[in-house]
């Protein structure tokens, strides 16, 4: 059985010795911080290096693997899967559509 420790979206390291995951959890946790922007009527978080902290490596390899993971399609245990598959077109299916419908 799973249990969860905190909410949504949240990332946990595992196991009970808090010593074997310290140092990536300080280097991830306090690498960059956020400033919500605006413009073009849209809104979004810019995220920053913190000027003492120039070296966000572990950070920037965590978001690319989430990313990864994301565009994969993986999802946490428990979540529900997608709605619905996207059809994937083959060349020929664009050939076949009037030129005005992938405008």
């Amino acid at each position: 059985m799973s249990r969860r420790i905190a909410g949504k979206g949240t990332l946990t390291l595992f196991g009970k010795k808090p010593d074997q995951h310290r140092l990536f959890a300080e280097h991830v946790a306090d690498a960059e911080t956020y400033v919500v922007t605006e413009g073009q009527g849209c809104r979004g978080h810019e995220w920053r290096a913190k000027p003492s902290k120039p070296d966000n490596h572990w950070f920037d390899c965590l978001v690319g693997c989430a990313i990864a993971a994301s565009i994969a399609g993986a999802q946490p245990p428990g979540e529900a899967g997608p709605g619905r598959q996207r059809k994937r077109y083959t060349q020929d299916d664009l050939r076949q559509k009037p030129a005005w419908s992938r405008l």
